[in-house]
């Protein structure tokens, strides 16, 4: 009983460890040093001597907690055996979350901004997300947002398993729903397009470059600057000279100039994707993406656990609904600052799955321990896995 209550303990302390680098109690007391600048690898996930670091100091800080503000030698840290325990909690946090993949758990850029602008009470100032705290606070501490970001989404896959897991105790049934679950997928058409990319539609008459060209000392400017991009951006095999270019770079910065057709031409072209949308027209929604050079989805498969749709934004509140109320008639819109994306249901289908489905492999195994340890246990099989040896200083 002793062992198993130790091994939940430890494993709780992995669930957190997630959420240790919003902690900001990190002291520097100690660090590791190795050859290889990794301390274990599952597969290609690397536990990183940062992560290492900040776990190993958050422990110890919690440790001088307990003890009168006195931290553990070196010694003592080798002869109560914490590194080796830290690299254990977070290799199996890193096992956890291959699981939590391979059962196609996700994390929508939605679902993650929402962890980090509500979850996290450090980057709030009078109860609001204080965006210059959260990065300053991230700097002050040695984190890259990108690298916070990485760890937040991580974390919102294994929370989304933890609640499967925290929901139910899994009877044959319930694996058997959630089979279908996982494997219910809507199929959509979907258009999206950037709002400043539709500049290259609008049109420029002849007047208007020869009133460009009037004033020769600032178009001369202008003509340079534009070029200079051009040419950098161009193979040299497919370079025209500044005197060909010259009238195609005039009509581009003049397009670029028209903010008030630009917002126009966005408008009606909106509304007429969303109204071929409502009446099923795919053809004339593909002849209007076709002229704007946009890519229309046809028939494209979304699943209801990771609703995802690459070049396209997803309101996954919004979309969830529909596709539980099996709603094909709704004609889903999310216009933002910079992009537009249009995405309607039309129809349901149920993938196969195979018996090498991780779901149906886990059904095989036993419930009589909780069904975390046994994620570990059974994804600990199937991985990679690699310890370095560390030295702590």
């Amino acid at each position: 009983m002793t062992k198993q209550k130790s091994k939940f303990n430890n494993f709780a302390v992995t669930l957190m460890m997630l959420l240790i680098v919003v902690a900001f109690v990190f002291t520097g007391v100690q660090s590791f040093t190795n050859s290889s600048n990794k301390v274990a690898e599952v597969d290609d996930k690397i536990v990183t001597p940062t992560e290492f670091n900040r776990a190993l100091q958050a422990n110890l800080e919690e440790i001088s907690k307990r003890n009168g503000g006195k931290y553990p030698s070196q010694k003592q840290i080798r002869e109560l055996g914490i590194q080796d325990n830290i690299i254990d909690q977070l290799v199996s946090q890193k096992i956890l979350l291959r699981f939590a993949e391979n059962l196609g758990f996700g994390a929508g850029k939605e679902h993650v901004k929402d962890t980090i602008v509500n979850e996290y009470a450090a980057f709030k100032t009078n109860n609001q997300f204080d965006i210059t705290k959260y990065k300053n606070l991230l700097k002050l501490n040695g984190i890259q947002v990108k690298d916070f970001e990485k760890d937040v989404i991580d974390q919102v896959k294994i929370n989304k398993m933890n609640e499967l897991f925290a929901a139910v105790q899994p009877s044959q049934k319930y694996l058997d729903e959630q089979e279908k679950f996982r494997n219910s997928e809507a199929v959509v058409y979907a258009v999206s397009f950037d709002k400043e990319a539709m500049t290259k539609n609008l049109p420029v008459a002849k007047s208007e470059v020869d009133k460009f060209f009037e004033d020769e000392a600032k178009s001369k400017a202008v003509i340079n600057s534009l070029y200079d991009s051009y040419k950098a951006s161009t193979p040299k095999d497919k370079l025209k000279t500044k005197e060909k270019m010259r009238v195609e770079l005039a009509k581009e910065h003049i397009q670029k100039t028209k903010r008030e057709e630009l917002k126009s031409f966005n408008e009606k072209l909106q509304a007429d994707l969303k109204a071929a949308f409502e009446k099923g027209n795919w053809n004339q929604a593909e002849k209007i993406a076709k002229a704007n050079d946009l890519e229309f989805k046809k028939k494209a498969s979304v699943s209801l656990l990771n609703p995802r749709l690459a070049g396209v934004s997803l309101k996954e509140e919004e979309f969830t609904k529909n596709f539980s109320e099996k709603n094909t008639d709704t004609v889903m819109v999310n216009e933002g600052p910079l992009a537009v994306s249009i995405v309607k249901i039309t129809g349901f289908n149920q993938k196969k799955s195979d018996e090498n489905d991780p779901m149906k492999q886990f059904a095989k195994l036993s419930q009589s321990r909780a069904l975390t340890f046994k994620a570990i246990d059974y994804q600990r099989e199937k991985s990679d896995i690699k310890k370095y040896n560390i030295q702590i200083q």
